[in-house]
């Protein structure tokens, strides 16, 4: 069994809370941390991620951790890929594309559009980078409802979350049998409830 970490929306491997749950994971678990910025941030897309990962899984069986837009990527390839046998999400932003606009403000978004690339802050690079339009075209052609087999799955997602409400996790999570959502007292980050998902995600092992 793999276990992979997808991490979110421009970060990277390097993330506090890829790196505080691989060295509380280890030695039991060897959680792998691919970079889904694929090289290079400015032409990533979800295509592109579930394409590589597609491969890099290839048949064997897999556990995936999927943070913010990670748990989005990670409940995409779980319905793509029968070889995902379990998943565990992070305040997944399963409406990304939706959220996006409204996140990012009119006038900005506008802006994007209109000049093909915009900046966002890159947690992992410390620094703005571009990011062309065609991200956001390419995210609103997936829908995390396609996922329609069962699957044990534990969501955790804040009730205080700023970024993407509790409510799109509940939505989800209504119908599948084999779910189990925490809402704690947290925001988006969920870093304050980091042991309580140690232990769901050594119940999983």
């Amino acid at each position: 069994m793999r276990w992979l970490y997808l991490h979110g929306f421009a970060s990277s491997p390097a993330s506090r809370k890829a790196q505080a749950l691989r060295q509380s994971l280890a030695p039991a678990i060897a959680l792998e941390i691919p970079d889904l910025n694929l090289g290079d941030f400015r032409t990533a897309t979800l295509s592109r991620q579930l394409t590589w990962l597609t491969e890099t899984l290839g048949e064997e069986p897999a556990t995936l951790i999927g943070s913010s837009l990670g748990g989005l990527v990670a409940v995409l390839l779980a319905a793509r890929l029968p070889a995902v046998q379990r998943l565990v999400l992070l305040a997944p932003a399963l409406d990304f594309a939706q959220r996006l606009p409204g996140l990012l403000g009119e006038e900005a978004f506008r802006q994007w559009r209109e000049r093909g690339e915009w900046e966002f802050f890159h947690h992992g690079a410390g620094r703005s980078l571009p990011l062309a339009w065609s991200f956001w075209e390419d995210a609103c052609t997936h829908d995390p409802y396609t996922l329609t087999r069962s699957l044990p799955m534990v969501i955790f997602h804040g009730r205080r979350d700023e970024v993407i409400p509790v409510a799109v996790s509940a939505d989800f999570a209504r119908w599948r049998a084999q779910t189990v959502l925490h809402c704690p007292d947290s925001d988006h980050g969920l870093l304050d409830c980091l042991p309580a998902i140690v232990v769901a995600i050594r119940g999983l092992a």
